[in-house]
């Protein structure tokens, strides 16, 4: 699906917990590949577990890119008014992760990666669920 956007960078506030708000910034010359999780205000432990894993995953197998920045990870309350936008946008009805490809601070294409509720029971294949959907965006580069 091919598609172009202009890229919002999302701020959070804490590190420790996941935010409920986000706070938009445009970024016009962006490059990177975001794995972007949508979740509800409140959410189950298999929720929470999820964005850990996806977080820890990104983190893991992409080292060097998360540090320069080549790849990143968002976390966005799709329930807050100011999410609004993106849950019409990518139709969110529930928890989500969709990775995004963004060239030049538009998302050129963009993808579901909804195997995540079926490999949380396994750390390891989560891993490399998520790995192999970033890849995916790396390699047609």
């Amino acid at each position: 699906m091919r598609k172009e956007l202009p890229l919002l960078v999302f701020l959070f506030v804490g590190a420790a917990t996941l935010p409920s708000t986000v706070c938009l910034a445009d970024q016009p010359n962006d490059t990177r590949i975001v794995a972007c999780y949508f979740h509800r205000t409140e959410r189950c432990p298999t929720c929470q577990k999820i964005s850990q894993y996806i977080e820890g995953a990104v983190q893991d197998r992409f080292a060097d890119e998360t540090k320069s920045g080549d790849i990143g990870v968002k976390m966005i309350d799709y329930q807050v008014e100011e999410s609004q936008h993106f849950t019409d946008y990518y139709e969110i009805t529930g928890p989500t992760l969709i990775i995004m490809d963004i060239v030049d601070g538009k998302v050129k294409q963009y993808k579901r990666a909804p195997k995540v509720w079926a490999f949380v029971g396994s750390q390891e294949k989560f891993y490399d669920y998520i790995e192999k959907e970033i890849r995916g965006y790396q390699e047609a580069d």
